[in-house]
This record gives C-alpha cells, structure tokens and sequence, in this order.
C-alpha cells in the first residue's frame, strides 16, 4: 500500500501523530527561552507552512539565539540556512546578491545569489 492509498482513518492518525511531535517540539524549545512562546508557536507555523518570517526588535532580546536553537532542533544544515543581521544601512545586494556586471553589459540584469537570501 503506498502512501496515496491511506484511508481517511490512517490520515488521521499520521495527523494526531505528527500534531503531538509538532506540540512536544514548540513545548520542549520553550523551556530554553523566558515569555517567547509566542514566538515560538509562530516560527513553528511558518516553517510547517512553508512560510518565511521576519524577527525584528531591539538588540538583546533573544531573536538569534532563539532561530539558532529553533534551526538546530529542526536539524537545519548550514547549507540551508541563511541569516542576515538588517540596518538602515544594509544595501540590496547583501542580501539578494550582488548584480552580475559582465551579464548587465550584455543587457541582462542578473543577481549572484549564490550564499544569499533567494537560494
């Protein structure tokens, strides 16, 4: 029987499952972090979604440590994982790449993602 072939019964026991490993994760990497189970529970759902999520606030309030820790536990290689600390300052190229300049004098604007953001 292949995974397509799972009856309405199977399917709700993989949900119930994985819905218990899922709450086990968010409860377990909460006990590492004082009031960030807010935080916690949103970067759970972002990542089931497939979703990206943006963390800003002051310096000192935990929001490396706690994608690090959160990055870690998923056991994210570092080849998946890109992180960027944003200023007022911070340029589009550090982030997205810088423009490829050989392409754009042949009339085509291309970014060098490689190691940044869109890869």
């Amino acid at each position: 029987m292949s995974e397509i072939d799972l009856s309405l019964a199977e399917l709700a026991k993989e949900a119930d499952g994985l819905r218990e490993r899922i709450n086990r994760f968010r409860i377990a990497l909460g006990r590492w972090f004082v009031d960030k189970q807010h935080l916690i529970d949103l970067m759970t759902l972002c990542a089931v979604a497939q979703e990206p999520l943006l963390l800003v606030g002051p310096p000192g309030t935990a929001k490396s440590d706690l994608v690090l820790k959160f990055k870690d536990a998923l056991q994210i290689r570092a080849d998946d994982y890109f992180e960027y600390m944003l200023t007022r300052f911070t340029e589009p190229s550090e982030v997205f790449g810088p423009i490829d300049i050989e392409l754009l004098r042949q009339g085509r604007y291309v970014r060098r993602v490689s190691g940044k953001l869109p890869t």
